[in-house]
């Protein structure tokens, strides 16, 4: 997790090693969800999430969080996890099963965001 500690516009770059790589089998894929959220407050960002793909097995990997839309992050602690999931692969104009399928947790992680000294006080 870099940074641990930033202000109401740092970006958060999560990074792991990925046990598997993303593939397609049996009908499924296989990727990475790595979200984070905080006590929602009124006019700031206090969720995130990012997909990832791994190239291989143990590859190394990293989501970047980011405040959406040019809005700023919640102030205060972000809980995170990164789950390993699996969904449906369909082909164009066919009918899919919505679903996407939790296999495990891979890590957790925290962040804190602090109030930019400009705006305190």
């Amino acid at each position: 997790m870099r940074p641990s500690t930033g202000r109401p516009t740092t970006s958060f770059v999560v990074s792991f090693t990925a046990p598997q790589g993303s593939r397609i089998a049996g009908g499924t894929t296989r990727r990475y969800q790595v979200s984070a959220n905080s006590a929602p407050h009124h006019g700031c960002v206090s969720t995130a999430s990012q997909s990832v793909l791994a190239p291989r097995d143990g590859a190394r990997v990293s989501a970047k969080l980011a405040p959406a839309g040019g809005r700023s992050w919640c102030t205060g602690t972000f809980h995170g996890k990164i789950i390993e999931t699996f969904q449906p692969v369909c082909p164009p104009l066919r009918l899919c099963p919505a679903f996407i399928g939790v296999i495990r947790t891979i890590g957790t992680f925290t962040f804190h965001v602090k109030a930019d000294p400009a705006q305190v006080g």
